[in-house]
């Protein structure tokens, strides 16, 4: 639960965002249509434990044609028109996990994909020109959701009103979450069915934008809210990742690593960059 890390440690973090940065650049040159999300994670995954990374099992792959898919390879194969996340949750380096999140596209997407990837891009963007110390870490949030606001996706940053995918009924009730039959030619060429959990409420995953990195294993020590009303301050280091999730029709996962120092940030994922990677298809 510390919040605020020594020199030492904040080097252990920032290699662990390094080997994600590796990583991910061994991702997309693997990526390009007719190449499965198996190869594209075991580059990933090469890429970084070869370089002194401590698990392959801490992240996630997704891909298809909506930008929704979030979990582990399944055998699809990248076509045209298909948008992947890689949500990297758990890199580790000497115990110190490090957390990004990256979109890359495969040729031409739909209109609300594209609006929902800048909406998300551009909140991150926006939000990182506050990091210093002595900012509200309720500010950080909603600057991060201003852009949501603007594109028409939300009407407010607020966590408590905002809808978001696992959120409950209205009278604070139990809320159906399907577990639907999604066509996959590929899944089923293995003699198996795609069963996707889908959302019942189209929006972020949960009503924030990140929170606190740490150890291995650990405890968030803070999350990046709207109701946290606490101050950054040296020291603390946290992801930033904006998230949304229409079912069968648009999402987006991206975000940054960031460390507080005494006059502002350093941007610890800073190595590839935020905007979604575009794969010619």
């Amino acid at each position: 639960m510390q919040r605020n890390r020594t020199p030492a440690e904040i080097a252990c973090f920032r290699s662990a965002a390094q080997l994600i940065s590796i990583a991910t650049q061994a991702a997309y040159h693997v990526a390009r249509p007719g190449v499965t999300d198996y190869e594209i994670y075991a580059a990933f995954t090469m890429a970084q434990m070869a370089r002194g990374g401590e698990t392959g099992d801490g992240y996630q792959i997704g891909a298809n044609e909506w930008g929704t898919h979030c979990g582990k390879p399944y055998g699809r194969r990248m076509r045209p028109g298909d948008l992947g996340n890689l949500y990297v949750s758990n890199a580790t380096y000497q115990g110190y996990t490090a957390q990004t999140a990256r979109m890359f596209a495969f040729g031409e997407l739909t209109a609300r994909q594209e609006l929902v990837l800048d909406a998300c891009t551009s909140g991150v963007k926006a939000t990182e020109k506050l990091i210093r110390p002595g900012t509200l870490i309720r500010d950080l949030n909603n600057a991060a959701f201003e852009s949501y606001i603007e594109a028409g996706m939300l009407s407010d940053a607020e966590a408590r009103t905002m809808p978001y995918n696992w959120a409950t009924a209205a009278d604070g009730g139990p809320r159906e979450i399907l577990n639907q039959y999604v066509p996959d030619a590929d899944c089923e060429a293995q003699g198996r069915r795609l069963m996707h959990v889908c959302p019942a409420v189209a929006g972020p995953h949960n009503p924030n934008l990140g929170h606190s990195v740490g150890m291995a294993g650990g405890q968030n020590a803070f999350n990046i809210s709207s109701h946290n009303y606490d101050k950054l301050e040296e020291g603390m280091v946290f992801v930033m990742h904006t998230q949304w999730l229409e079912p069968q029709s648009a999402g987006c996962n991206i975000g940054d690593m960031y460390v507080v120092t005494a006059d502002g940030f350093e941007n610890l994922s800073r190595h590839t960059s935020l905007d979604t990677h575009r794969v010619a298809a």
